[in-house]
Parts: structure tokens; sequence; C-alpha cells
């Protein structure tokens, strides 16, 4: 059974019981919550401390963030949420969701990977399927660092709208 109310309300309902849950402990944890409606071809979401997902269009080489306002959860048991909502969302169109592992990840110079490099990746493999432009940024991200050991988390979804 889901949680009644709309987007905002449910992430809110989730905050309380996370803070609960960590309320003695001073952790929290960052989401990025998103419903794409494919039929619609619209993208909610809630930004709840985490980095903005990366939206792509391979048609015009446009980036753009998906933001919002909103601290991670199990900080503020009165904290409320705003979902976002951008429409538009066509064939081809890409949207990333990303760890600050893979930003901040350091090579053998201790430069950071940054997320200039990231989009690179993205606009460079935007022809692949998912699979095959989260293999391509991997691969990037593994070259770059070289043997620097991997210092933090690197998770990574990536959507791709599809025909029909």
């Amino acid at each position: 059974v889901g949680q009644p109310g709309d987007l905002a309300t449910v992430i809110g309902d989730v905050n309380r019981l996370v803070c609960r849950d960590t309320d003695a402990t001073g952790q929290f944890l960052t989401l990025f919550y998103m419903e794409i409606a494919p039929d619609a071809a619209a993208v909610d979401w809630i930004r709840a401390g985490h980095d903005p997902a990366v939206w792509y269009d391979p048609e015009t080489g446009a980036f753009a963030e998906l933001k919002g306002k909103g601290a991670a959860l199990g900080i503020d048991e009165g904290m409320t949420y705003t979902a976002g909502r951008r429409t538009g969302l066509s064939p081809g169109h890409i949207i990333a969701v990303g760890t600050d592992g893979i930003w901040e990840a350091r090579n053998a110079a201790g430069e950071m990977f940054g997320k200039h490099r990231f989009k690179a990746l993205i606009r460079s493999h935007a022809d692949r399927t998912a699979a095959g432009i989260l293999e391509g940024i991997l691969a990037g991200l593994e070259a770059f660092r070289g043997p620097r050991p991997q210092s933090d988390d690197v998770t990574i979804v990536i959507v791709k709208k599809t025909e029909g």
C-alpha cells in the first residue's frame, strides 16, 4: 500500500519517519525522488539534499538541472518539500542522477573529475542505450581516476526516453 498524498506530502512523511529513527544519531540521508509518466512526457521530482539530476537534450545539446529546495532527510522533522515538474520529455532525452563520488573523484594529480566531464560523457555516449551511457560514464571515470583508489561511493541512474 502506497503512502497517501501528493509527492511533497509523501516525502515529508518519509522525512518524519527518518527523523524518528536518526534523532539521537545525527545521521541523515539525501534523496532524489523522481516519477516519470511515460505517456505524459513529464517528470516530477523532489530533491532532499541530493545533487540535482541532469537533463540532456541531444537534439539541442542543452543540459538543464532538476533543482529544488529541501534539506536532507533526517535533519528536521518539520521540513516541507516542494515538487518540481518539467514537461517536454521526448525520445532521446536523457536524465542522469548521481552521487558526489562521481564529480569529486580525483586523478593521480589530485584533479577533480567535475560535472563538466560527467556531462561530456553523457553527450559523447548519448546515441547509446541507457546501459551503454552508464558503461561509458563508468569507463571514463575509471580512466580518469587511473591507479588512484575510489574514495567515495559512485552511484548513477540513467534514464533515456525511447519511442512509444
